[in-house]
């Protein structure tokens, strides 16, 4: 598992989060099913299914992709986020965690910089677009266009920009237009707040704006302010690449020993897998 994976693992993980914000008693639990599609030439093809669990505290996803599943944990009592690796490891991504991650990047970032005394003017353009870059931050602006019905949700569709670039379109079912309050989920607060001081700070380290600025982890995101996404679709050049779709949301009582980790499981250290590369 790469830095970089290890990102977008987190960013999927926040994508589903904010799916869920909908008509629910707070002693209920909610699972929501969304799918990932493909888009090239216009064409849609289906990736897989991202399965969430949410009760009051604690946040769980299963994403089904191709044969490579993944299962994240979020604590929100403990504000950690535990990643399954496999049927016998886990990785913890706390504060303790996240610090030591930040020490890497700055001793990644300044062996790149010596390399660059032996790289061509090309190849230091490439090694400058994935370099990690302390303080830099990516300027995500948002513009409603319509609306839409999106498996039953009416939803207003924003367009969201990076350097005038277009990255993505949200459809975003309004506040308004739901039965809920906002205060009653108090993990998916937790959640947002997780990754708005740790993810957006590591995505503008990364350069990955369009990997992880669409995400609204800028306070101007109408998913903040104006409701929740209900399908989310990425850009590269102008061509819509990537579909995520809400497409079922039930109230169920969820097993409590589901937000546990089995206890058959051993935590992997992640000095360890920095060591390795971050592979299994």
């Amino acid at each position: 598992m790469t830095y970089k994976n290890c990102i977008k693992i987190i960013s999927l993980a926040f994508i589903f989060c904010l799916s869920l914000l909908f008509s629910a008693q707070a002693s209920d639990g909610i699972v929501v099913t969304s799918s990932n599609y493909s888009i090239k030439n216009g064409q849609k093809q289906k990736l897989g299914t991202s399965t969430m669990y949410m009760s009051l505290d604690k946040i769980l996803i299963k994403q089904s992709q191709g044969g490579n599943d993944v299962t994240v944990l979020f604590d929100g009592n403990k504000n950690e986020m535990y990643f399954y690796l496999n049927q016998n490891e886990y990785m913890v991504l706390g504060e303790q965690e996240i610090k030591m991650i930040k020490e890497q990047m700055k001793g990644i970032s300044a062996m790149m910089e010596q390399m660059r005394e032996n790289l061509t003017e090309e190849q230091k353009k490439m090694l400058d677009k994935n370099l990690p870059q302390e303080g830099k931050k990516s300027t995500i602006t948002y513009k409603m266009s319509g609306t839409a019905n999106i498996n039953g949700w009416n939803s207003n569709k924003y367009m969201a920009f990076e350097d005038n670039e277009k990255i993505v379109e949200l459809f975003i079912a309004s506040f308004s237009n739901l039965d809920f309050k906002k205060s009653d989920f108090t993990a998916m607060s937790k959640m947002m707040k997780f990754f708005q001081e740790n993810l957006a700070d590591l995505g503008n380290q990364f350069n990955m704006g369009k990997d992880a600025g669409f995400l609204g982890l800028s306070g101007d995101n109408p998913a903040f302010d104006q409701g929740i996404p209900v399908k989310i679709t990425v850009f590269e050049g102008g061509e819509a690449i990537m579909d995520t779709v809400v497409d079922k949301i039930e109230k169920q009582n969820i097993d409590p020993n589901m937000f546990k980790i089995p206890a058959n499981m051993k935590k992997k250290d992640l000095s360890q897998m920095f060591q390795s590369g971050f592979g299994n």
